[in-house]
């Protein structure tokens, strides 16, 4: 099956997060096409089945320039996801209050409310937990594998 990994990353914490969620995939078997300037025509010609967003949020709750886009993109066209299974991973610092990973929870919002194959819970990484991101991103997947018995069939 073939992942879309689209990744809104300004200081490479999302982007090492992604690498390493592929690393996992390709290990399970999974085509993976990592994104680092995600669109609507990459994610269509991939023919992917199972979108995962991984962003951290930047400014005020802002989404990463480099995703800002795939995200209006989405929004006026839900049709693109029928018969995907979506995810996200949300990066943010709890220091910043009502914005942390505050663009993560906007991608979730969206994909969770558009029709699809399932939308899986989202992974919030919090910068100031102390906890490796990497192994916490690992162990989520893990677990959504099996969020996803469907998979195997798409």
């Amino acid at each position: 099956m073939q992942v879309y990994i689209a990744v809104g990353s300004v200081y490479g914490h999302a982007q090492d997060v992604a690498e390493r969620i592929q690393a996992v995939l390709h290990g399970l078997g999974f085509a993976v096409l990592l994104d680092d300037e995600p669109s609507l025509a990459a994610l269509t010609a991939s023919q992917a089945r199972l979108i995962l967003v991984c962003t951290s949020t930047t400014g005020d709750g802002d989404f990463p320039p480099n995703i800002a886009h795939f995200y209006r993109q989405l929004g006026d066209a839900e049709s693109v996801l029928s018969g995907c299974l979506t995810a996200v991973v949300a990066l943010g610092d709890s220091a910043y209050g009502d914005s942390f990973a505050q663009a993560g929870r906007r991608f979730d919002a969206l994909l969770a409310s558009m029709p699809g194959e399932g939308h899986a819970p989202m992974l919030v990484l919090d910068a100031c937990d102390g906890a490796d991101p990497l192994d916490l991103a690992s162990d989520w997947l893990s677990d959504r594998v099996e969020y996803w018995p469907v998979a195997s069939k798409l």
